[in-house]
């Protein structure tokens, strides 16, 4: 009857722990909601090789809305799509973007490379990790 009633305590606690710490976890919410916002891009995380710092993190910018849409800008470069974000997946739709000609050093392709082959994310208070094959990218709310 002991062991019983230590499981019986163990689901309690578990259940009241998960539920109060769920805002707060990198594993919380695992819904759109945690995407919402603006977002600025930080660094490159490639899988292979060190971090590759960005210059000017507003120039790298999504907006995640509730609706299920985002907003990007890519140096020159100006994108729209939708979203779906069911539990730490993530689905990019196919982005409408500009072609302008930004400068060599840009970093405009690689960082809509990224977003659209996005296929996870992660979000750790107002740090946001979007995974990529190639790695991931690491951006912090604006």
């Amino acid at each position: 009857m002991n062991r019983l009633v230590a499981f019986g305590i163990i689901a309690v606690i578990s259940v009241f722990g998960s539920a109060c710490g769920e805002n707060n976890s990198a594993t919380g919410p695992s819904t759109a909601a945690r995407l919402e916002g603006n977002w600025a891009l930080v660094a490159f995380e490639p899988a292979v090789g060190g971090v590759e710092a960005v210059d000017d993190p507003q120039a790298y910018t999504i907006e995640f809305t509730s609706e299920g849409r985002l907003g990007m800008r890519a140096d020159c470069n100006r994108c729209a799509s939708s979203y779906e974000a069911q539990g730490l997946d993530l689905s990019v739709g196919l982005l409408a973007c500009t072609r302008a000609a930004c400068p060599p050093e840009s970093r405009s392709d690689d960082f809509i490379g990224a977003v659209s082959g996005a296929s996870s994310y992660l979000r750790y208070d107002k740090t946001l990790f979007l995974y990529y094959e190639g790695g991931r990218l690491r951006l912090q709310q604006n």
